[in-house]
């Protein structure tokens, strides 16, 4: 508890209730998950009626879309007589990412065949963008990587999508059994051997819970410091001394997951359009000015340049009263991880433990029956029984987190089970 509590020194942790709604229904719009009949296997994680996977094609068109973002704000800052001639897309053909084994169908494979043409050579600092197909084949790593005891139908590689120039780094293990190496097995990389440095696709295995394809990992040429002014992960914690591949990455995650799960690639393009767009970031006549050593700023004094704010920061609205921490949710429709708390919260407190201007743990049902008619018996049974924690309510808040309700079980309804109760989750 003292990770969330008291509410003033972790703001950062507790969100309003329509909060955590939405980020349900988002998953549903992006692809995450979908509602797919029990009867019908998938090569992915399922939780009864849902099927988990690893990345949507929402998420693919919205990541090529904040790339081609980045590479506008690039251009339109470069001397006009220094941009490389216009060539028509892709970045990458389909038979480029053959050559190099790059699993299809995939994230990252999707991804490169359909970003623009960048008229210049560096992405960011230090990084290049992959005009040479040669290069780009040769200093794939891990793709050609095999074993014989893996599923490959299910395990995607991770891809060098933009290489720091020449440089390598290296994954030795601190201690016995803690290695540096981001990637899963069997991407592993004996002590002593190097691996080109640069900006990597995320490697998962697509039978698991929680993984994001979409996601990337930054492998930098020398480790972090570590420190109380370096570099910090999301949640504003300090990255690890000797750290190699941890910079721009979430760390907790308020709405649960596994620790190790990548941030979203979208995220990362995002962020460097705003270091190119206030200046952080120089534009040469080659485009972002600099070496890869630029992200070592973020190891004296300015993480902020080199730290995303977590992903619903913009959902957060100060006038939303209630703030609320999930203590536990029962209805069978939780995805796996989202939650706020460890597994094993304190219990309720009575009631006049409660300060004043809060009030003890209600139901669901108490405040939102009316937004409630698409769902059957069934389930308003099983939210009768969910518990939530809220803080300084108000009608108009809960009236909002009512409909927030509502559009959930009408996106998932959506997803081509009909009037069925397709809210079946469960932890």
């Amino acid at each position: 508890m003292e990770y969330v509590q008291p509410f003033d020194d972790h703001p950062e942790k507790w969100y309003p209730l329509e909060t955590i709604l939405s980020n349900w229904i988002h998953l549903i719009q992006v692809g995450k998950l979908s509602a797919i009949p029990r009867e019908i296997e998938t090569e992915t994680e399922k939780e009864g009626l849902w099927t988990w996977h690893s990345y949507g094609e929402p998420q693919v068109v919205s990541t090529v879309a904040a790339f081609d973002r980045l590479v506008e704000a690039i251009e339109s800052r470069m001397p006009a007589e220094s941009l490389l001639p216009a060539r028509e897309g892709p970045l990458l053909s389909n038979a480029d990412l053959d050559a190099a084994f790059v699993l299809a169908p995939s994230f990252v494979r999707s991804f490169m065949t359909q970003v623009r043409v960048p008229r210049f050579e560096f992405i960011a600092p230090g990084l290049l963008v992959p005009h040479d197909r040669e290069a780009f084949v040769s200093g794939q790593v891990f793709t050609t990587m095999y074993d014989d005891s893996i599923d490959w139908s299910v395990m995607v590689p991770p891809v060098l999508l933009f290489r720091a120039t020449d440089l390598t780094a290296e994954f030795d293990y601190v201690g016995e059994y803690n290695s540096l190496n981001p990637f899963p097995d069997p991407y592993k990389i004996k002590k002593g051997d190097y691996v080109p440095a640069g900006l990597y696709s995320e490697s998962v295995p697509r039978s698991a819970i929680d993984v994001a394809e979409e996601g990337f990992r930054l492998i930098l040429p020398f480790a972090m410091r570590g420190g109380e002014d370096g570099a910090k992960t999301s949640d504003r914690r300090e990255l690890g001394k000797g750290s190699v591949a941890d910079l721009f990455q979430h760390g907790f995650k308020p709405f649960g997951g596994e620790p190790q799960r990548a941030q979203r690639m979208e995220r990362l393009f995002e962020k460097w359009t705003e270091l190119v767009e206030k200046g952080v970031w120089d534009v040469n006549g080659k485009g972002v000015a600099g070496t890869v050593g630029r992200f070592g700023n973020a190891d004296w004094g300015a993480w902020k340049d080199y730290f995303i704010e977590p992903g619903c920061e913009h959902l957060k609205d100060t006038n939303f009263i209630p703030f609320i921490l999930v203590s536990s949710i029962s209805f069978s429709s939780v995805a796996r991880g989202i939650r706020t708390l460890p597994q094993h919260p304190d219990p309720p407190r009575p009631l006049h433990h409660y300060p004043a201007n809060t009030m003890a743990p209600v139901n669901i049902p108490s405040f939102a029956a009316t937004q409630l008619h698409l769902l059957d018996q069934e389930l308003q049974s099983e939210l009768a029984s969910t518990s939530l924690l809220l803080t300084s309510t108000s009608p108009a808040s809960l009236q909002r987190a009512g409909v927030a309700i509502t559009n959930l079980v009408i996106a998932s309804q959506r997803t081509g089970l009909g009037g069925k109760t397709v809210l079946e989750l469960s932890l």
